[in-house]
């Protein structure tokens, strides 16, 4: 089950992956503020992002961080990315990481992901 955590202006989320089982089979997951309990006021912007990317076996994953549909994206280097290049994007709009395992490693599917994202608005 995702972990939500609140406070003033800055949401912070973790969550799984479902499954990956084949080599360079995109997997996406969503993260959309506008469901909290509590959630960014219409209007209110994004200021930054931090991302962090933790595989479950050590196989070579390209992510990237992607918003506005999926035409937007900026790549997640090293397993995790501070950016504020979204900045000024509606806070309620969806946000996705995308996950594509490129090579095994000598690990073996299904692979998972823990994603943590936290993002700060104005």
């Amino acid at each position: 089950m995702p972990m939500r955590v609140l406070a003033q202006n800055t949401w912070a989320f973790e969550q799984i992956s479902p499954a990956i089982h084949r080599l360079d089979q995109p997997v996406t997951q969503s993260f959309n503020a506008s469901e909290l309990p509590r959630p960014p006021a219409l209007g209110a912007t994004l200021t930054r992002l931090y991302v962090q990317v933790r595989p479950s076996a050590g196989a070579q994953i390209d992510s990237e961080l992607c918003t506005q549909n999926f035409s937007r994206c900026e790549p997640i280097r090293g397993g995790q990315l501070y950016t504020a290049v979204f900045q000024g994007l509606s806070a309620q709009a969806p946000l996705y990481v995308v996950h594509r395992v490129r090579h095994w490693n000598g690990s073996y599917s299904p692979i998972y992901i823990k994603v943590q994202l936290n993002m700060w608005w104005q």
